[in-house]
């Protein structure tokens, strides 16, 4: 499932894209919109998240410990430290809420990763893995499996294969884009 607001960002200014954004990240009468927690994360856990600089995972946790707002956890199962955080083995470990579960791990642990994270009540998940449906494999069938477990717990996803999303007013850099974009205030990116 691919998130699709119909936006050219290249054709609107800065301050009609936050008129716009202003329905998904700004409170309503009826309460929280359901993209709150994609577009205004209060927390971040990084499945995959790691030590090595060259790894998706690792570039990732790196752009959020360096400028989100809020507080990242690091899921590992491997790995209890990395650097001098505490990583943990399973999203149920995190005894705080968490709202955005950015997923970096292999194909094949990800339907399970998904219903993790809706049996903890995670809303919104970016999927930075690739290899589904668009290398026209087998894992197609896998692609569906994630989309039916994400739509049966409630979770919104981002991806898979996509770059993630940026939205540097809250230090938010789900990407793995190494140029430090999230330090510099803006409107908000993503791609898919």
């Amino acid at each position: 499932m691919v998130l699709d607001i119909g936006l050219d960002c290249r054709e609107i200014s800065s301050d009609q894209l936050r008129l716009f954004l202003g329905n998904f990240i700004s409170p309503n009468l009826m309460g929280k919109h359901y993209l709150t927690s994609l577009f205004s994360p209060k927390s971040v856990a990084v499945f995959g998240a790691s030590d090595r600089s060259e790894s998706v995972g690792g570039i990732v946790y790196q752009n959020l410990i360096a400028g989100f707002h809020g507080p990242v956890y690091g899921i590992n199962p491997r790995r209890p430290v990395i650097g001098e955080k505490p990583m943990f083995a399973s999203i149920e470990e995190v005894t705080q809420p968490v709202d955005l579960a950015v997923i970096t791990a292999p194909l094949p642990a990800i339907a399970a990763i998904i219903e993790s994270c809706g049996k903890q009540g995670i809303k919104s998940a970016v999927v930075l893995s690739p290899g589904f449906r668009e290398i026209r494999s087998k894992n197609t069938s896998l692609q569906r499996v994630i989309i039916q477990t994400a739509k049966q717990y409630g979770v919104r996803l981002l991806g898979p294969n996509c770059f993630g999303i940026m939205r540097p007013e809250i230090g938010l850099n789900a990407t793995f884009y190494r140029g430090g974009g999230a330090s510099r205030p803006a409107g908000l990116g993503f791609s898919v």
